[in-house]
């Protein structure tokens, strides 16, 4: 969400303060002012809580992907150059999609399907889970041992590599459900800032504005001031490092904030479209 709101309302605040002793002590705009202030700490604090919850979140779930896809692609390679040795068919086909590619673009629920199916073809093919033992025959457990030494021995596969791979993706899962919680509370905090945005707009433009229209439009110096501190303005580094300040109006705020929430691949208005829209003038 766009924060260049939250620097003009401090600028604003800035401003009145500074010119506290210009105002009469006894009016609503004092009291709007308080109300202004109360909503820019609040909106400080949530913008903070909702980067830290974009951070940490993503961040862990990109890395124990990550990890995942690290433990699964060279299991997928051994076990396609083992059912290539052995004619077996029936598992290439099984593990032939499960590439590096395929691994890296497929989705969070792609993945976890990837991993199970892979975890679960190799014990197949190499032996039982430990979990499983207890409950074979000692014939069936010795060709276990018998072919796990196999393929250890021709493919280094190791049921160890098979475990490592159980046991991050026990981890994704995890870090998929604290990311989807995580998820659920930026949705409360965003509807939150949503709330705050409107109660302070409203002061601004329903108490502070009106105020200072009726009271000291005449006062050409407090109330450009005043004017100047309303503005919400850009800055930006254009390609040679110069430094660009474009001051905007809440639509072209508005503006900004639904391009981002577009979708790649979906268009967007151009730079030069309703650039030229007119700006608020001060009433004269």
């Amino acid at each position: 969400m766009n924060t260049l709101q939250i620097d003009m309302y401090k600028n604003v605040i800035y401003f009145l303060n500074a010119n506290i002793n210009r105002f009469p002590p006894a009016t609503s705009l004092r009291n709007a002012i308080e109300n202004l202030n109360r909503y820019h700490v609040q909106l400080s604090d949530l913008y903070l809580q909702l980067s830290t919850l974009s951070e940490n979140g993503t961040q862990d779930k990109t890395n124990i992907r990550k990890e995942l896809i690290k433990q699964i692609d060279p299991v997928a390679n051994l076990l396609k150059i083992y059912a290539f040795d052995y004619k077996k068919k029936n598992v290439y086909k099984k593990v032939q999609k499960f590439n590096a590619p395929y691994l890296v673009e497929c989705s969070d629920m792609d993945l976890i399907s990837a991993a199970r199916k892979i975890s679960k073809i190799a014990h197949q093919q190499v032996g039982y889970s430990l979990a499983d033992m207890k409950n074979v025959s000692r014939k069936k457990i010795k060709n276990t041992s018998e072919s796990i030494n196999d393929m250890e021995t021709g493919y280094g596969l190791t049921p160890e590599i098979i475990k490592n791979i159980e046991n991050v993706y026990v981890r994704y899962i995890q870090s998929l459900v604290h990311f989807e919680d995580e998820m659920d509370s930026r949705k409360i905090i965003v509807n939150d800032i949503k709330k705050l945005h409107h109660k302070a707009n409203n002061v601004l433009e329903n108490n502070i504005d009106m105020f200072m229209q009726m009271h000291f439009i005449d006062d050409k110096e407090l109330y450009m001031g005043y004017q100047k501190s309303r503005k919400i303005v850009s800055i930006k580094k254009d390609n040679e490092g110069i430094i660009q300040e474009n001051i905007l109006n809440e639509q072209e705020i508005s503006q900004q904030d639904d391009n981002e929430k577009k979708p790649d691949g979906e268009e967007t208005k151009s730079e030069g479209e309703e650039v030229g829209r007119k700006r608020k003038e001060a009433v004269h």
